[in-house]
């Protein structure tokens, strides 16, 4: 593939931009302490930037996909470490429609799900509830009463928990509660040796939608909780505005993606540097 000399200049300005960002992502994954704060969803994610294949158009756009997944991923980051959990807590049953106190303890969950399958196996069930139209499908209806069946892919309990997580979770992101891995391993089974389970949900509920309310949290959270180290926190905001634009890839072009997601990066290893003094 042949290119002008503006087309080699402006692969070079690429080349040298990854080249930038590499070296600050490498400082941050060699440091154990940045690791406390920044997530693996981040980590995984600061390597899917640095191997997308740039030079052509569907490369492009996996860069800026990879670039979003970024901003949104250190934004999430940022939040979790400013929150108070049990306020999150308190808001998230909140937000389930649950009283405080309310959310079913680890071992009631498990034992509620497995009924269900019991339950709808032996006699079907009627219910408008979202989890039960996610697994279940229509077999019958009379007038207002419904019949309903296991979908085949839900009729084991461990297909159908994953389901139950995702809404669960998929619910709290929706008004703006996040918490890591960890946490929801810990309220959803009662230990945090699921976190595996829960990463690749978090990541799939990942959309242009949710960048731009985990923006809005970041700013009731963090920039107005009075927390110091606000001028490197609001500046941080900009470039998150800057990265969930939905239109990013029409609009901008690679090298201010680029230089948008280095500045970030930089802004980032800045606080952490402050945070761990």
């Amino acid at each position: 593939m042949e290119f002008d000399d503006q087309k080699k200049s402006y692969f070079s300005d690429i080349e040298k931009g990854f080249g930038e960002i590499s070296l600050v992502i490498m400082q941050i994954i060699n440091n154990k302490k940045y690791q406390s704060i920044l997530s693996r969803s981040t980590i995984r994610t600061m390597f899917s930037l640095l191997h997308s294949q740039y030079i052509n158009n569907e490369g492009f756009l996996i860069f800026i996909q990879a670039a979003r997944n970024l901003g949104e991923n250190v934004c999430i980051d940022f939040i979790l470490h400013y929150q108070s959990l049990q306020e999150l807590k308190n808001n998230l049953e909140s937000a389930l429609g649950l009283q405080q106190g309310q959310f079913p303890e680890p071992a009631i969950e498990e034992k509620i799900l497995k009924l269900i399958i019991l339950l709808i196996k032996c006699s079907g069930i009627s219910s408008e509830q979202h989890l039960m139209y996610s697994v279940t499908q229509l077999i019958e209806q009379v007038g207002e009463s419904s019949s309903m069946q296991l979908k085949p892919a839900f009729q084991k309990y461990e297909s159908l928990r994953r389901v139950y997580d995702s809404k669960i979770i998929e619910m709290s992101m929706q008004c703006g509660f996040y918490m890591t891995p960890e946490q929801w391993s810990l309220l959803l089974y009662g230990y945090t040796t699921n976190e595996s389970i829960i990463d690749p949900i978090i990541d799939k509920l990942l959309t242009k939608t949710s960048f731009q309310t985990a923006i809005q949290q970041y700013k009731k959270i963090v920039l107005l909780s009075g927390a110091v180290h606000g001028q490197d926190l609001d500046d941080l905001m900009q470039h998150f505005q800057f990265l969930s634009n939905d239109n990013l890839a029409i609009n901008a072009s690679g090298s201010s993606v680029l230089t948008s997601t280095l500045h970030m990066l930089k802004r980032v290893v800045n606080i952490l540097n402050k945070l761990k003094k």
